[in-house]
C-alpha cells in the first residue's frame, strides 16, 4: 500500500448510548464522512451498510467495527460501542454509604453522561468534603486522612448526556461507620 496508509477514527471513543423505552427500538445516525464506511459484520439494524451514515435501529448492545479503503485497497478499522440504556440519562447517587464495610465509597452513577463536570460532597456546614471530575473515583469518608463522623452529607452533581444535554442532580447520604 502506498503510504501515508489510510485512517479512520470514530466518534465518541467512549460507548455512546441510546434510550430504550418499553416496546420500542431506538436509532442513532453516525455523522457524514467524505469516506465510505462499511461496517464489518455484525451489520445488525443498519438500513445501509454501504454508505457513509448509515442509521442504526437496535433494542439491544451492540459493537460495530468501520472499515475505511483506499482506492489501491489498503484499510483502517476502527470501532464503536452503542449502548441501550433503560432509561433516559441521569445520574444516581446512594442514599448512604458504610466505608468500613461493603459500600466503601460514595460515587455517582452515570447512565447515557458522557462527561462529568464534577461530583461535591459537602459537610453540614457547607464545606467541601470531597470532589472530583472522574467517573471513577468517589469519597471514601475521610478528609485529608482523617476519617469524618457518622452523619448526612450533600452531595451535588453535574454532567453532560450524550446529546449534550447538561443534567444535574442533589441531595444526601448517610455516612455510616
Amino acid at each position: 500500500c502506498p503510504m501515508p496508509m489510510p485512517t479512520i477514527s470514530t466518534w465518541p471513543k467512549r460507548t455512546c448510548g441510546l434510550p430504550r423505552r418499553r416496546g420500542t427500538r431506538r436509532s442513532r445516525r453516525w455523522s457524514k464522512s467524505t469516506t465510505s464506511l462499511p461496517p464489518c459484520p455484525p451489520e445488525t439494524g443498519l438500513n445501509i451498510t454501504s454508505k457513509s451514515n448509515p442509521v442504526a435501529v437496535i433494542d439491544r448492545n451492540i459493537s460495530y467495527v468501520l472499515r475505511a479503503f483506499t482506492a489501491d485497497g489498503c484499510f483502517d478499522l476502527d470501532t464503536i460501542n452503542v449502548q441501550v440504556f433503560q432509561t433516559q440519562p441521569d445520574i444516581f447517587v446512594p442514599n448512604a454509604f458504610a466505608p468500613d464495610g461493603r459500600n466503601r465509597e460514595l460515587k455517582p452513577k452515570a447512565v447515557g453522561i458522557s462527561t462529568l463536570h464534577f461530583f461535591r460532597v459537602y459537610n453540614r456546614w457547607g464545606q467541601v468534603v470531597f470532589q472530583t471530575t472522574q467517573f471513577n473515583k468517589g469519597w471514601d469518608g475521610n478528609v485529608n486522612g482523617v476519617r469524618q463522623a457518622n452523619g448526612t452529607y450533600v452531595w451535588m452533581v453535574s454532567g453532560t448526556d450524550y446529546t449534550g444535554k447538561i443534567v444535574s442532580r442533589k441531595g444526601t447520604a448517610v455516612l455510616i461507620r
